[in-house]
């Protein structure tokens, strides 16, 4: 072996293990761990996932059809997103929202939040509805939408609801 002044010198640790049947490289510790953890809580698989249903309903303001106004449909977790208009009874339908995804969790539950949006010409955007929960969103979502009837939740205010359709004359 080697000395340096007097003392024995240790051989080196080798910075390599085997895992697997595969080499790592140790010194890049943290790099392992995170890729460890990864595999552990990801399957590579070629899935789909949904970031927000397809949402389909009635807008009204005063119980009339408010036609031609945007509706937009957001999610987060994702650049992903989609807009429509309504008809001339105020109907529309718009998403899902979803993308390819190589892995799969397989540990925990996903969280998914999800907007609706609407723009009337010449108005400030409103808040239509707003959906949040674990696990995945519903496959479909059926809303009447007044405008002359905000709903107050805490500090946020939408104009949407999950009830039946929107009364109109």
């Amino acid at each position: 072996g080697q000395w340096i002044r007097g003392r024995p010198i240790a051989p080196a640790a080798h910075p390599f293990v085997r895992f697997c049947g595969a080499t790592i490289d140790m010194r890049n510790e943290l790099l392992v761990l995170a890729a460890s953890i990864s595999l552990i809580a990801c399957v590579p698989t070629l899935s789909r996932r949904t970031y927000a249903p397809m949402v389909s309903g009635t807008l009204i303001r005063n119980s009339g059809p408010i036609a031609n106004a945007e509706i937009l449909l957001t999610a987060s977790f994702t650049d992903a997103k989609a807009s429509a208009r309504t008809d001339s009874e105020g109907r529309f339908q718009i998403g899902p929202l979803s993308e390819r995804q190589f892995a799969r969790r397989v540990f925990g539950d996903r969280v998914y939040v999800y907007k609706l949006e609407i723009r009337v010409a010449g108005e400030q955007p409103y808040l239509g509805f707003e959906g949040r929960d674990m696990g995945a969103p519903p496959n479909t979502l059926e809303l009447a939408c007044d405008l002359s009837n905000p709903i107050r939740q805490g500090k946020s205010v939408s104009h949407c609801s999950r009830d039946a359709a929107p009364a109109r004359q």
